[in-house]
């Protein structure tokens, strides 16, 4: 009994490295955006995308917005962003279930200290794997210059009779983009876990949908025209223990510089400064 037991313990001890539940995805990216980086006014090309690529953009904006860049019309954007997936060749793979991998396992090694005959291995079933990489590029529209260049490459399984496997692009996307725009010349593995079932994100941040009403614009030299909201409250420096310098009762132009942490520094109209929440800023569209 007692060599059982050390048996079964044995075979829990080395489940977890088994098997995966998640794929691995093999990613890399480089750019020229200097540190930290400054505002850019930004947009997709082309502008919207159906299908696994609509979920990329989602995760796109959100991670671009969190680095506090703002998305502009594509007619005024500085820089363009463009997503592109390509599939290579399917391959024939072994499936097998972490859970029921484990108890095979378990049952192998009791039937051994037991000294029993070991039980009859199942048969392999073989289910076909597609490599799939997704590419990231955000570049000047007017020079072709290349500003950042990032792709992420996984398995994942093909299309089935049971149904369609869970979408792998936007998880790509969003561990490709989790430390956007990270250490230049980067290239790194990762577990990739299933991307949830969400709908895109809805009308960007600017838009004729969410866009306030607009005072005149600010003339911006190497800034962005931006506007920012009513009530947004402004701190004097971007760490953590933020100070409130003032509010704003209206909606007040001026100009983006640089971003960090979350916050970007504007220069209103007026002649006050400081960092606000990029969630308080919108680009500024108008003459």
């Amino acid at each position: 009994m007692k060599s059982t037991c050390l048996a079964v313990a044995l075979a829990l001890a080395v489940l977890p490295g088994c098997a995966s539940v998640w794929p691995t995805a093999e990613l890399g990216a480089a750019h020229d955006l200097g540190d930290p980086p400054r505002v850019h006014a930004w947009a997709f090309d082309p502008p919207e995308q159906g299908g696994e690529l609509a979920l990329v953009q989602a995760e796109v904006r959100q991670r671009l917005s969190a680095a506090g860049w703002l998305e502009a019309p594509v007619e005024q954007a500085e820089l363009v962003v463009e997503a592109t997936v390509t599939d290579g060749p399917p391959r024939w793979v072994v499936d097998s279930d972490p859970l029921l991998t484990g108890l095979e396992l378990v049952a192998l090694a009791a039937a051994l200290a037991n000294k029993e005959e070991a039980p009859e291995p199942a048969d392999p079933v073989y289910v076909q794997e597609v490599p799939r990489t997704l590419r990231i590029r955000i570049l000047n529209p007017y020079s072709g210059r290349i500003a950042y260049e990032g792709h992420a490459t996984a398995h994942g399984r093909a299309p089935s009779p049971s149904g369609p496997p869970a979408p792998l692009t936007p998880g790509l996307a969003r561990e490709l983009l989790a430390s956007f725009p990270g250490r230049s010349g980067r290239a790194w593995t990762a577990p990739l876990p299933a991307h949830p079932a969400t709908s895109p994100a809805g009308p960007a941040p600017g838009s004729a949908a969410t866009a306030p009403a607009l005072p005149a614009r600010v003339a911006c030299l190497e800034a962005v025209p931006v506007v920012a909201l009513r009530k947004a409250r402004f701190w004097e420096v971007p760490d953590s223990k933020r100070r409130v310098a003032f509010r704003l009762d209206a909606v007040t132009a001026g100009c983006a510089t640089h971003a960090t942490r979350g916050l970007v520094h504007v220069a209103l109209s007026d002649g006050r400064s400081g960092y606000l929440s990029v969630a308080s800023v919108r680009y500024h569209p108008g003459p």
